[in-house]
């Protein structure tokens, strides 16, 4: 039987607690959008890249890059479980998108642009600028 440090405890309950908060914040907000009438379907990836691909192949490919993400920096992401949370809900919440309907719904409209995203997308690009400012701090230090 495995067991857990209380620590590790503590920093599952975090990425639990963060994880869940945003995917079901994206998917309650998706699904209110819809219900309005007011989104788009983007069968691409960031700003509609690789929108000729077919949905099955976009979406083994972003669970095989999540999945290395994952593996790759897993003493990062442990020591960070809150923005290791937030950044997999995100991430598992377009992905839940994609395979329900071969594309994930945007709605927040991005003032002085022709496009349009959805919390997912800002929490996926707030926890990597949060990663690159800790990286460029830390380098720093060293």
């Amino acid at each position: 039987m495995i067991q857990i440090t209380t620590l590790a405890r503590s920093q599952l309950q975090r990425f639990l607690s963060l994880f869940f908060l945003v995917l079901i914040l994206d998917q309650v907000t998706k699904n209110w959008a819809v219900q309005r009438g007011d989104f788009s379907l983007n069968s691409g990836v960031s700003l509609g890249i690789l929108a000729g691909v077919p949905s099955w192949l976009l979406t083994v490919l972003l669970v095989a890059f999540i999945g290395f993400s994952a593996w790759c920096w897993q003493s990062f992401w442990r020591a960070r479980p809150v923005l290791a949370g937030a950044f997999f809900g995100a991430a598992s919440s377009n992905i839940f998108d994609r395979v329900r309907s071969g594309a994930v719904v945007d709605w927040i409209h991005v003032p002085g642009l022709k496009i349009q995203n959805n919390i997912a997308d800002w929490v996926i690009v707030g926890v990597l600028v949060t990663v690159l400012l800790t990286q460029v701090q830390h380098d720093q230090k060293h």
